[in-house]
Parts: C-alpha cells; structure tokens; sequence
C-alpha cells in the first residue's frame, strides 16, 4: 500500500513545482521521476499505468506535474529560456524527492519534454540514473540524440508516425544495440493510431509490458 501527497518543491523564481509523491508505506528502496509533456500529463496512459506499476512493484514514484501549458509568462519565453526554466524546475524536483528515503537507485521516465529535461539530468555529478525509459523522445534536440546514443541499458519507445521520428537516427541505435528499442509502426505522438481505437489500446498494453520488464531489472520482487 501507498499513500500520496504534494511535495514543497522551490523551483526556478521561487515558483511552486506541481507535483504528486506516491510513497509506500514500507520500505522502498528505489524512486521513479516522471517527467511528462508539455501537454501530455502524468495522468494520460503512457505515464498513468507505468506509475501503477512502479507502485505495485514497490518503488516510490514522483510525478513532476509541469503547468507551463496554462502558464502565460512560461509561453511568453525563447526557447532557450524554456529549457533553462525547464532544467531548473526538475532539477528541484529531484533534489527534494531524492531526500525522502535513501534510495538506492533513481529511476527516470520522461516523455516528449521531459526528455528533454532527461537530457540535462544526466550531466550532473549528483545523479547517476539506475535506469531512463525515453518516451516518444524529442530527437530534434540534439542533446537528446547525444545523450541516448551515450547511454546503455535504456528504454526508447518511439511511433513511426510521431513528428520528431528520425528513421536514419533510430537505424543508428540498432545497429549499435547498447538500449532495448520499440518502434511501433504507425504510431503518433501520443503512440496512439489515429482513427483505430481498438489498435491503440493495444499499443498501450504492449508499451506497459515493456515498461514492466524495464522496472522488474532494478530489484527481487
């Protein structure tokens, strides 16, 4: 069993970081951070049923609820200083969830966006992931192609349909075979295919089961 509740997360101008904690009751010995979209939220299936897992396995879960959407000043912003606001927000975020139990291993999950706040993390000295499934990534950005191709042992779920599919990149990280793939013919954004409900729903499934395996290397369960 498990309980939730808001996380006090300064983030960048002293803003509050919107966020769910979902803390086990017991013991955990390992967190997972969600870092979702700019508009695809922690409650939508590709982040909602990965955290159901997570919780089910016992690891603690953060939801990083970004608000920039309906934030008016964040939109008003370049680009540059999006990212910079972006980093800064999540960099918080893992600074506080980190301090709530010595965990041995942190875990990261980010779709669309949060790749690209991913992408940051993994430069710091304070903070070497146990593991990052990279969702539906943002591979116009060049800091999430370098830091994907440098990594092992990930996760990288992409839809063929999605806008930022790059078909010479993804043969690239086959050919060098350091992560685990799952490319869904078809599939957008969302990995959703639109106009077949019934097919995206599987979609959903075969995502969730790949996640779970992803989740079932970072401890005996």
């Amino acid at each position: 069993m498990y309980s939730f509740k808001t996380l006090d997360i300064p983030g960048h101008g002293n803003r509050k970081v919107h966020n769910t904690f979902f803390r086990q009751d017991g013991t955990a010995s390992r967190l997972v951070i969600f870092l979702p979209g700019i508009g695809y939220t922690c409650q939508m299936p590709l982040l909602y049923y990965p955290t159901r897992l997570a919780t089910e396995l016992g690891m603690d879960a953060l939801w990083v609820e970004y608000d920039y959407i309906r934030d008016a000043e964040y939109q008003a912003l370049s680009e540059a200083a999006r990212q910079y606001r972006l980093c800064a927000d999540t960099e918080a975020a893992l600074w506080v969830a980190q301090a709530q139990r010595p965990y041995d291993s942190v875990i990261l999950i980010g779709k669309s966006m949060g790749t690209r706040a991913i992408s940051h993390l993994v430069t710091l000295d304070s903070i070497n992931p146990g593991g990052i499934a990279w969702l539906t990534p943002v591979l116009t950005d060049g800091n999430v192609r370098a830091q994907i191709k440098a990594r092992k042992n990930d996760l990288i779920v992409l839809g063929t349909a999605d806008h930022y599919y790059d078909q010479a990149y993804v043969a690239e990280l086959m050919a060098a075979k350091n992560n685990e793939l799952l490319v869904i013919d078809g599939a957008d954004h969302s990995m959703e295919i639109q106009g077949n409900a019934l097919r995206s729903v599987q979609i959903m499934e075969e995502i969730t089961g790949v996640v779970r395996s992803f989740l079932l290397r970072f401890g005996n369960f």
